[in-house]
């Protein structure tokens, strides 16, 4: 698979990770991040769940899984709780998600 094609996998991988697989309870209960503990747990949860679909995608692929999910977690922890703490919007929460996939991307090829 060739960075591009990897790329745009990695980013239909952080939509499925971000929706259908986050679910309703989650997002509304990572608000409360650092708060509470449901919240903590549930923002952690989620990045978590994004580190194992997004690095799965990256050992299929024949890459260091363990890392790239890592660093995903992180990343996503990081931007989920700047954005519930209205630092940034949705929009800019999703170009950075999206900017750290491409950089990773990159970082690991």
């Amino acid at each position: 698979m060739t960075d591009i094609e990897l790329f745009l996998v990695l980013v239909a991988a952080h939509w499925l990770a971000d929706f259908p697989l986050q679910g309703d309870y989650m997002a509304k209960a990572k608000a409360g991040a650092l708060r509470t503990a449901e919240g903590t747990w549930c923002l952690t949860a989620h990045a978590a769940i994004q580190g194992l679909v997004l690095g799965s995608v990256v050992f299929l692929n024949g890459g260091d899984a363990f890392v790239f999910g890592l660093l995903v977690f992180a990343t996503h922890w990081v931007i989920d709780f700047l954005k519930v703490r209205n630092v940034f919007d949705y929009s800019t929460d999703q170009l950075l998600h999206i900017f750290f996939i491409a950089v990773l991307v990159v970082m690991c090829s």
